[in-house]
C-alpha cells in the first residue's frame, strides 16, 4: 500500500503490516476534552483508518489550557464538530464519525476494535465500561487529577473491569489538572491503543501505570 509522507517516519518503526492494521482499524474515543484531544490527534497522525468521537460538550475558554485541539475561535461550538474538522485538516483521508451524544446505557456502540476512555468522571466511565464489556471491546483507560495520572488496559474476560478497579472512587467537580500531565497520559493511551491493535511489545493489560509529575515518578503495579 502507498504510504503518505505524513506516516513515513514512523512506519519504518512499526512496520508495514502494523500500519496496514491501523489503516483498517476503527477506534472510539470517548470524551474529546483534554485527554481526548491528544489521543484523537495522535491516533490520526499515526494512521488509524476510522475514528469515532463521542462528546456532548461545547468548547469553553477554560478548556484551552489542556484541550490542544481547540482555539479561541472554537469557543461555543460542539467539540466533536471542531475536532472532526481539525483532524481532517491534518489527515485528509481519515474517516471521522462524530457522535454529539452523552454516554448512557442506551448508547449504541459502533463497530470498533478499541475504545479509549478519555472521560472526566467515573459515573460516565462506569457506563462506558458496561457498554464495552457487553460487546467485549478492549478499553484503554486514562485519568488525570492535579499532578497525578493513570493508565490501564482492560480486556474483558482476562482483566478486572473499570468498575472493579475503581468501585470506591467518588466524582468531584472541577479538579485542577496540570496541563503537561494531560498530554503525557493521552500520549500513553494512544501508544497503548496502537500496541493493542498491532500486538506490539509489553502492554498495560492487567497493569496500572501511575504517574506523579511533581515527584517525577512513574510506577507500574499489577492488578
Amino acid at each position: 500500500m502507498l504510504i503518505s509522507e505524513i506516516f513515513e517516519r514512523h512506519v519504518r518503526l512499526i512496520g508495514h503490516d502494523c500500519f496496514k492494521k491501523l489503516a483498517n482499524s476503527a477506534v472510539l474515543v470517548a470524551g474529546i476534552g483534554g485527554l481526548g484531544s491528544t489521543v484523537a490527534q495522535l491516533l490520526a497522525r499515526t494512521g488509524i483508518g476510522t475514528l469515532h468521537l463521542v462528546d456532548f460538550d461545547r468548547v469553553e475558554e477554560n478548556n484551552l489550557n489542556r484541550q490542544i485541539l481547540y482555539t479561541r475561535q472554537d469557543i461555543g461550538y460542539y467539540k466533536v464538530d471542531v475536532a472532526a474538522k481539525r483532524l481532517k485538516e491534518i489527515v485528509p483521508h481519515i474517516k471521522i464519525v462524530p457522535h454529539r451524544a452523552k454516554l448512557s446505557p442506551e448508547f449504541i456502540l459502533p463497530d470498533v476494535d478499541v475504545i479509549v476512555d478519555c472521560l472526566d468522571n467515573f459515573s460516565d466511565r462506569f457506563v462506558l465500561d458496561m457498554l464495552a464489556e457487553d460487546k467485549n471491546i478492549p478499553l484503554v483507560h486514562g485519568g488525570v487529577a492535579r499532578f497525578h495520572g493513570q493508565v490501564t488496559v482492560i480486556k474483558y474476560g482476562e482483566t478486572q473491569t473499570i468498575r472493579d478497579i475503581f468501585e470506591e472512587v467518588e466524582d468531584k467537580d472541577k479538579i485542577p489538572v496540570f496541563p503537561p500531565l494531560v498530554t503525557l497520559v493521552g500520549s500513553i493511551q494512544a501508544s497503548e491503543t496502537v500496541k493493542l491493535l498491532c500486538d506490539l511489545g509489553p502492554s498495560l493489560v492487567g497493569k496500572l501505570l501511575l504517574i506523579d509529575l511533581l515527584a517525577n515518578t512513574i510506577d507500574t503495579i499489577d492488578l
